[in-house]
Formats: structure tokens, sequence, C-alpha cells
């Protein structure tokens, strides 16, 4: 008897520890979720694109620059924009939470300054992803479509 009582103390206690582990539901990869682009539609020349996404990290470790990478994509002629991304260059903001983080990201970006623009109606979407400062990288996710129009 003694001996099953040890062997079921011994089993409840492995089960104890298993559920006293880690405890967040974050995952230690950045986790970026795409919500909405403005305007939805035509965007002239001279607006500037604002975009807005969610963002889970269970270590927090995403603050500051660089941390942020974007690419524009024109659908309408795939060439004429070079098929690299490039860093957010301003601060993502400094959340009160050191771990398991979640906010909102809103990135602004100006035609021709943070991406080329084309002359007449082309058809264009950006692609988005986070990098920690532990090299995790985000899946990368992909806007809705837009229209740029090269009225002023």
């Amino acid at each position: 008897m003694r001996k099953y009582l040890l062997y079921i103390g011994v089993v409840l206690g492995f089960f104890m520890m298993l559920s006293c582990g880690k405890d967040s539901t974050y995952p230690s990869t950045p986790y970026l979720k795409y919500d909405q682009i403005y305007p939805v539609d035509t965007v002239l020349a001279s607006e500037r694109v604002q975009i807005t996404c969610t963002f889970k990290d269970a270590e927090g470790d995403i603050k500051g620059k660089n941390h942020l990478f974007y690419k524009g994509i024109n659908i309408t002629r795939p060439a004429s924009i070079p098929d690299t991304f490039s860093s957010y260059g301003k601060d993502i903001p400094v959340f009160v939470q050191s771990k398991d983080v979640k906010g909102e990201l809103v990135v602004f970006l100006k035609p021709t300054m943070d991406f080329p623009a084309n002359a007449g109606y082309d058809s264009l979407c950006f692609e988005l992803y986070l990098k920690d400062k532990a090299g995790h990288f985000s899946d990368t996710v992909r806007t809705d479509t837009i229209v740029m129009s090269n009225l002023q």
C-alpha cells in the first residue's frame, strides 16, 4: 500500500512541477498582425500612408529603432520598386511592461521619401515584419492594396 501511495505522490508531484512552468501565453518570437491601412483606397502623392498593426512579444525586447522593417510592392508594375526591406527608422514606443508586451504600432510612410511612388495609377501594398533584440523575426504581414494617384 505504501508503495502505491509513494508512486501516486511522485506522479502528482511531477504534474505539479509541469504546471508551474512557463506561464506566458505570448510567443518568444514576435507576433505581428496587420489591422488596417489609411487612406483605404486612393492615396495622393502628397499624402502619407498610415499602417496600423498589433504585436505581441514575451520578452518585450522590440523597443527603439530598427526593429520594424517594411517594403512597398507595386502590383501594377512589379519591377518598378526594389524588392528589399527598409528599416523603419523611427522609434517603436516604449511600453510599460518589460515582459509579455502587446501593443499597437502605427507606421507612417511618405511617398517618394519612404517608398518609390510612380506617376499614374499604380496598385501598391506593403509587407512588414518585426525583429527583436534576440534576433527573432515575426512572420511577414501584407497590407490591403491601395492605389497611388498622380494627382497632388
